[in-house]
């Protein structure tokens, strides 16, 4: 992790010394994604954090010049689905929902020029499955107005999931 914090350094410096220099700017996001891995598999969950935000940063600044390109949004994807990860492990369920969300919504915009990309169809259906095993919390306007609502909400969430679920199923098996 280190290691790879100092090489860091490098591409953000580099970075800075030419910010038309598309691959390095993407190679600086990419280190930022990886430290972050390295992070969440030493159980530093506010550290890796930090690196994938990072690296959603960086990527959705390199996306806004170039949303034609696949392999970025793949990457942006990635990173919000990894701080999904980390919210779900710190039992931050809605913010894990929320990032997974943001992640369907990169790759979803990201379907017509996807085509049947299996680095893509491989995201995807990881961004569903995720979805399917994540509740959502509690809803942004408020606490709702009784057990009715709730049973309601826990349906209709219900059917979410098992269709993320075999979204992602039918997706893995093509592949």
């Amino acid at each position: 992790a280190s290691l790879l914090q100092g090489l860091l350094g490098f591409y953000d410096r580099l970075a800075e010394q030419d910010p038309s220099d598309t691959d390095v700017r993407r190679e600086s996001a990419v280190a930022s994604r990886r430290v972050g891995d390295i992070r969440q598999r030493l159980g530093q969950a506010d550290r890796a954090e930090t690196a994938y935000a990072w690296a959603v940063a960086k990527l959705t600044a390199l996306n806004a010049q170039h949303s034609a390109d696949i392999a970025l949004r793949i990457e942006l994807a990635r990173a919000h689905n990894e701080i999904g990860s980390v919210r779900s492990a710190k039992l931050e369920t809605g913010y894990a929902y929320q990032s997974h969300r943001e992640a369907l919504a990169v790759l979803r915009t990201a379907e017509p020029i996807a085509g049947s990309s299996p680095e893509y169809r491989y995201e995807l259906a990881r961004t569903l499955y995720f979805l399917a095993g994540q509740h959502p919390g509690a809803p942004a306007g408020g606490h709702g107005d009784g057990a009715g609502e709730d049973a309601a909400r826990a349906r209709t969430h219900a059917d979410k999931s098992q269709a993320y679920r075999q979204q992602a199923i039918g997706i893995l098996e093509q592949l």
